[in-house]
């Protein structure tokens, strides 16, 4: 998914707080995933090309939430998201060398996006603020 993600400071509840904005002024939450994918997912990864779409609010130092948590409960095996601000010509950029490289077959998911990160850095010459928050 490609699209805008925020957290909602006055939500006190941080499957809710965490939103993907949709079109029409909708939002998805990650409660909605959360609580209605439920298991049901058949994805091997689920990556959130969002701003915000891997923060989350949390209560307790060992708390987890937000979308990371809500789609790996929904069923996917791993997840991709952006922990702040990205841009997005070049989170876009990542994506696609991403999927390049792991869609090859060569490479793990995890070694793909790492690979893919590297190369940002080595050659388009973007600081890894503007892209690298992925988590």
């Amino acid at each position: 998914m490609a699209c805008h993600g925020r957290i909602d400071p006055g939500t006190y509840d941080g499957l809710a707080a965490s939103r993907l904005a949709l079109a029409n002024g909708e939002y998805l939450t990650a409660r909605d995933v959360f609580f209605e994918l439920n298991g049901r997912l058949e994805a091997d990864l689920v990556f959130l090309n969002a701003c915000a779409s891997g923060r989350f609010q949390s209560r307790l130092d060992s708390e987890t939430s937000g979308f990371g948590a809500a789609f790996l409960r929904a069923g996917a095996r791993s997840v991709i998201t952006a922990a702040g601000y990205i841009d997005p010509a070049l989170a876009l950029e990542l994506a696609v060398e991403f999927f390049r490289l792991w869609l090859g077959g060569t490479m793990s998911k995890a070694a793909a996006l790492q690979e893919a990160q590297l190369r940002m850095q080595k050659y388009a010459g973007a600081s890894p603020a503007s892209w690298g928050s992925t988590c």
